[in-house]
């Protein structure tokens, strides 16, 4: 009887054994246990935090089509004493929009101020002057000439600049910043310029750049999700708007050629025919015979202007 009583308890243990390696191999499945993987994923996750961002990802992320993804608006100001300007970018209607609002000190020989609101919007650009009417200028002598990058923003690199032509190189890593400067220029050159770059470590923002050059610093601090009064000169475009055709007449190669862009606008702006590179001239005129000259129709007018180089 004792026999017996023996050996059912040995049967117990040696069931409860096999219960327990079975369940164990169950879970485990051949893999490593859900412990090990915890602590695999936690040096995982750390490796991945230590690493630090190349120039070139850093670069990346601060082209504007990349900056503004994730930022409502950037903006930044500079300031002497022959002028003070706030240069802004920021998304409207899903384009980006490039606004300045520029004061040049005793422009005029009186000693008075002369200020300039301009902007890029889906490749336009807009000017006011002393807070007037805003304008969309149409730069009749770039009629009819195609760029090589119709569809690239001119200024799309205007934040990365630094990272993609300064030569910069990380320097330091700090708490909050990746700094980066161009360590491998020659100090002794005489055209060296020290240039340093702050980028937020959370966001890879750029948020300060540096340059020294002798005794004379300039710094340009970068602002982020701040709203300024430059974000509102597009708030027209949400409103009426009407149609303004522009015709140019020039000569080319002994011909007379003819251009006409159509423009749509804000029912209170003006569309004024105007030239890029300043050595054309041409004249303005609101007949196609050239006998009325051009002048502002008025808010809410659809109308058309003629621009020619042969008559005036």
């Amino acid at each position: 009887m004792k026999m017996f009583k023996k050996l059912a308890s040995l049967l117990v243990l040696l069931f409860v054994f096999l219960l327990f390696f079975s369940c164990n191999k169950t879970e485990n499945n051949g893999e490593t246990s859900s412990s090990a993987t915890t602590a695999k994923e936690n040096v995982s996750v750390t490796e991945k935090e230590k690493r630090i961002p190349t120039v070139k990802e850093v670069a990346e992320a601060n082209l504007l089509e990349n900056l503004l993804k994730r930022n409502k608006c950037v903006y930044f100001k500079t300031e002497s004493d022959y002028e003070t300007t706030t240069e802004a970018y920021f998304s409207f209607n899903s384009e980006i929009v490039r606004a300045v609002d520029q004061t040049l000190h005793n422009y005029y020989e009186e000693g008075e101020d002369i200020n300039f609101v301009t902007g890029e919007y889906k490749g336009e650009s807009i000017l006011s002057v002393n807070k007037e009417r805003f304008c969309v200028r149409a730069f009749v002598d770039l009629f009819g000439e195609e760029s090589e990058n119709e569809n690239t923003l001119w200024y799309n690199d205007i934040i990365a600049y630094p990272l993609i032509n300064d030569n910069l190189s990380l320097k330091e890593e700090t708490d909050e910043f990746y700094i980066y400067e161009n360590l491998n220029d020659n100090p002794d050159d005489e055209l060296y310029v020290q240039r340093v770059c702050y980028v937020d470590k959370n966001n890879l923002n750029i948020m300060k750049v540096v340059h020294v050059n002798d005794d004379i610093v300039v710094e340009k601090e970068y602002v982020y999700n701040e709203p300024v009064e430059l974000m509102n000169i597009l708030d027209d475009w949400d409103g009426k708007m009407k149609k303004v055709t522009v015709v140019s007449e020039t000569d080319k190669d002994g011909k007379t050629v003819k251009h006409t862009k159509r423009y749509e606008v804000p029912y209170n702006w003006e569309v004024i025919a105007d030239n890029n590179l300043y050595d054309t001239v041409f004249s303005a005129y609101l007949d196609e015979g050239y006998t009325k000259e051009y002048e502002y129709p008025g808010d809410g007018v659809d109308y058309t202007i003629y621009a020619t180089t042969s008559v005036g």
